[in-house]
């Protein structure tokens, strides 16, 4: 049923309003950074003057273009090396996987209204097990809005449902701090389907030049084949003040109800003190945190990092201590997070990127893991439609009292993104 209503929604935004579209957070394509070929958007979700952008995924790459439809079709062919396909502790087994992902995105952009849909499919072809040979191996559909009724007004709105057999070619949340949208998919699940289905409307409103509230509300669905089901609700209110021109203070309040197949209704509420400063011009530490109530239970919920801006490189530490879940098994896990994270441009257009990251999980239902993962990636535009980009991805999963999983993916990608501008 849901893979019906989802493809309903994506032929009613192509076909039914000729040349709106969109974007989904589709497991291996990216947003598209450029709306037309003669407009380069900002980074990230710049704030219009006056009102915060909330969070609404790729809608926020049109903030900044022309008013007027877009349509962004793109095409990604990706060469991959999987040391360890089906991610067993033993017995490993290793392929060369090629894979191709046409995608077609596109919205609407004026002033007080942002639209942006999207959809695409993988297919992947293996050298050595041709029986894994699949013409869908994974799809994605997704919608994201933005509307700002008054200036200090904005409504957002991001649908997203994903189904893959790969949950490593997932985008990665942004930020360090875990999330109950993003469940601990870092685990090695190899080859079994899951899907993923998120709805999150939002609101921000700016009280004074200096002070602004969030509000946002989020509804996830995720299975995955041979486990249990999760269904979460977390609304999250947020108030932030600067207080100087290197201060800024935040008070929040998050609220999770977890439904998991084969486990009692847990609940938790976290109020969290935030606090960011410009330590220097190049330095900002961000630092947020209080008591999580959990059936009775008191936990920490805190989140840390500290960014620092060389002159050509961008280095990054972080921090986070959160409750999460484990995708397709029982029970809450605490999950601690320690990240890092270094960009550079060695040379111009160049982009290279490494990360390490180590996440431990612990529970009363679930075996303790630590989980050792390192993405190092390289990108370069070699038109301005067409990039090139490798990726190596070193994963090691410790279990207590199961087998360790060690695997090593290497790939090889060019992606044509051509957006432009329809009836221009």
């Amino acid at each position: 049923m849901v893979r019906w209503l989802a493809v309903a929604i994506l032929l009613a935004g192509l076909v039914g309003f000729p040349g709106v579209p969109a974007r989904a957070e589709a497991p291996t394509a990216p947003a598209p950074r450029r709306p037309a070929p003669e407009e380069a958007p900002p980074e990230g979700p710049t704030p219009l003057p006056g009102i915060p952008i909330p969070p609404t995924g790729g809608a926020a790459s049109l903030v900044g273009a022309s008013p007027g439809w877009y349509l962004i079709p793109s095409f990604f062919l990706t060469e991959e090396f999987d040391d360890n396909i089906f991610a067993s502790s033993d017995q490993k087994q290793w392929d060369f996987i090629s894979r191709f992902s046409p995608g077609l995105a596109g919205g609407y952009r004026s002033e007080p209204f942002t639209l942006l849909l999207s959809g695409g499919f993988d297919a992947e072809v293996f050298a050595r097990h041709p029986e894994l040979n699949d013409a869908v191996s994974g799809w994605h559909v997704g919608l994201d809005s933005l509307y700002l009724p008054i200036r200090p007004l904005a409504f957002g709105l991001t649908f997203a449902y994903i189904e893959t057999k790969t949950t490593t070619t997932l985008p990665l949340p942004v930020g360090i701090a875990p999330t109950v949208i993003a469940p601990a998919t870092v685990l090695e699940f190899g080859r079994r389907k899951a899907t993923f289905l998120t709805a999150a409307p939002s609101a921000a409103y700016q009280f004074t030049p200096l002070t602004f509230a969030t509000a946002a509300y989020t509804y996830t669905h995720d299975t995955i084949e041979d486990g249990e089901s999760t269904t979460v609700h977390s609304p999250v209110l947020r108030l932030s003040h600067q207080f100087t021109s290197l201060d800024t203070g935040t008070l929040g309040y998050r609220v999770a109800v977890y439904d998991i197949e084969g486990s009692p209704t847990r609940t938790s509420h976290a109020p969290t003190v935030g606090w960011t400063r410009a330590l220097t011009p190049q330095t900002k530490l961000f630092l947020e945190g209080g008591p999580r109530f959990s059936d009775g239970d008191v936990g920490p919920e805190v989140s840390a990092r500290l960014e620092q801006d060389f002159r050509l490189a961008k280095l990054a530490l972080g921090y986070a201590r959160s409750q999460g879940f484990i995708l397709g098994q029982p029970g809450l896990v605490t999950t601690e997070t320690y990240l890092g994270s270094i960009i550079m441009e060695p040379v111009k257009s160049l982009l290279v990127s490494v990360g390490p990251t180590i996440t431990k999980l612990s529970g009363n239902q679930t075996l303790d893991t630590n989980f050792y993962e390192l993405v190092a990636s390289a990108s370069y535009p070699i038109l301005r439609w067409l990039t090139a980009r490798a990726t190596y991805r070193f994963g090691y999963e410790e279990q207590l009292g199961a087998g360790d999983i060690l695997r090593n993916v290497f790939s090889v990608s060019l992606e044509a993104t051509y957006p432009y501008r329809v009836g221009q």
